[in-house]
């Protein structure tokens, strides 16, 4: 009696960890599915850990306390070398979406933007207060005493804008789109954006006779790190 009941039990576990089929199925297939790798599936593990609020309570039965292996012998790091709890774990580092590029390659403000300057990055683990918190979406609370606030500006962000920064010409006058959206593309900070052309009070054009060193005759930034630095850097003459 006590041989029945032991067969019917490891028949109950059998069938709860993996279909049946013609095949041996492989150690990923037989725990977690054939789409558990597929990025496109919904079945992604990406995805049904973040369906699942990132708990990794039951991943640490088969891959350790500390992820790096466990009874499985697979660990996060083989493929995200940062850790289960590192930056490339659900995005890009940095993210390809939006403006995201633009802002970290330096771009018009000729050196990167940090992540700090708009976000809440946790300094251990994936939770916390703007980081996989309750509130859905990105939460872009700009940092104290940033570039976002020069001159007295205080940013924000809100269904994909920016407005009232700084970096784009929220203390300026005349700019024809100072709210850019996000995933606007390169339009959206054309000359004339954050400011008018010439500016307002400013002599006509052209904006390199008085800002040679920022600037050159075909309105090319030509210095970077002179523009979007929270002063006027002038040079007369050619």
């Amino acid at each position: 009696m006590r041989w029945l009941v032991t067969i019917a039990a490891v028949t109950v576990v059998t069938a709860g960890c993996g279909r049946l089929r013609d095949k041996e199925p492989t150690t990923n297939e037989k725990w977690h599915g054939e789409l558990w790798l597929d990025a496109g599936s919904a079945e992604f593990h990406g995805k049904v850990l973040r369906d699942g609020g990132y708990d990794y309570s039951q991943c640490r039965t088969c891959h350790g306390a500390d992820l790096d292996g466990g009874i499985a012998g697979v660990a996060c790091a083989s493929c995200h070398t940062e850790g289960a709890a590192g930056c490339t774990l659900c995005h890009a580092q940095p993210p390809a979406t939006g403006a995201h590029l633009k802002h970290l390659d330096g771009g018009a403000l000729g050196r990167a933007v940090t992540c700090e300057t708009c976000h809440t990055v946790p300094t251990s683990g994936l939770f916390s207060v703007g980081h996989l918190d309750t509130t859905p979406g990105a939460e872009v609370p700009f940092a104290d005493g940033g570039i976002a606030y020069t001159k007295g500006a205080v940013p924000r962000y809100d269904a994909g804008k920016c407005s009232n920064a700084y970096c784009h010409g929220a203390t300026l006058a005349d700019g024809g789109n100072t709210t850019p959206t996000w995933t606007g593309g390169s339009a959206e900070v054309a000359c004339g954006t954050c400011h008018s052309v010439p500016l307002s009070g400013h002599f006509t054009d052209p904006c390199s006779a008085c800002h040679g060193d920022v600037v050159d005759s075909n309105r090319n930034i030509i210095n970077p790190t002179l523009h979007i630095n929270g002063v006027a850097d002038v040079r007369y003459g050619p």
